[in-house]
């Protein structure tokens, strides 16, 4: 239960960012927890390295407090 907690915490942290991202339709969520592209350009592609390296630390990081696999949690997160 706190897994799932933190989990909404952090990808409320990103909303902000995401938010009119996403509404353009530039940027979708994916079944693995990362976000893809839907319009591929520099700027698109910064928001998605950076938004995608900050959720894989936090799911690394939800992995090993909780002593499972990454891959676990990248589940949980899609």
């Amino acid at each position: 239960m706190v897994l799932f907690g933190v989990m909404l915490f952090s990808a409320a942290a990103f909303a902000i960012e995401l938010d009119p991202a996403k509404a353009n339709g530039l940027v979708g969520e994916q079944e693995d927890g990362y976000l893809g592209a839907v319009v591929v350009n520099t700027e698109v592609m910064i928001l998605i390295d950076d938004i995608n390296a900050k959720r894989k630390a936090k799911y690394q990081e939800l992995a090993n407090n909780n002593n499972i696999e990454l891959k676990q949690v990248e589940i949980l997160g899609g």
